[in-house]
């Protein structure tokens, strides 16, 4: 990925730690800056429950997306605080980026499943969508572990199809002489 393109993903994340206010309405200035960018939010989803030395709150996957010859999907990754008086969250704790699929720039992602774990701490989201690069459906589940890091699994592999070209990139590759 290009410096401008890690630039840019950090300005996304910044403009998503912005946002002060869970609910997402219509003309809030972190919108206004995304629209700015070319991403829209496709999704905002919360689930699940973390709590750290004092604090403690709920986590929330948002899903960007962008139309055009390059429409891809962008994820991030919240920690959203709650006080221990309110049951509401309070302001963005933390955010990052899902880096296996912001820096690939080809998913297309669909709505996300997310799940507490009953009776603990913990939770987990799972997308699917599908991989620009193999053109094959993917299911990726995200799990939290500490603030600010998270497990990534790739539920399913790469298609026979993609196998297959892959391969023979590697010996087109392969035979490219050397001058």
């Amino acid at each position: 990925m290009s410096f401008k393109g890690v630039v840019f993903l950090l300005s996304l994340s910044v403009v998503l730690s912005s946002c002060a206010s869970v609910a997402w309405t219509a003309g809030t200035e972190a919108q206004r800056n995304l629209e700015n960018m070319g991403y829209s939010i496709r999704y905002s989803e919360k689930f699940g429950s973390w709590r750290d030395a004092g604090d403690a709150g709920v986590y929330r996957l948002i899903i960007l997306h962008t139309e055009g010859s390059h429409s891809h999907s962008l994820a991030f990754l919240q920690w959203l605080k709650t006080e221990p008086t309110s049951k509401t969250p309070d302001f963005v704790f933390a955010t990052v980026p899902i880096k296996e699929i912001n820096y690939t720039g080809s998913f297309k992602l669909n709505a996300p499943k997310v799940a507490g774990v009953k009776g603990a701490l913990g939770g987990i989201a799972e997308i699917t969508g599908v991989n620009g690069l193999t053109l094959s459906p993917q299911t990726i589940r995200i799990q939290p572990v500490n603030v600010g890091q998270y497990s990534l699994t790739f539920l399913n592999g790469p298609t026979e199809r993609y196998t297959s070209i892959a391969q023979q990139l590697e010996d087109a590759v392969s035979k490219l002489p050397a001058k």
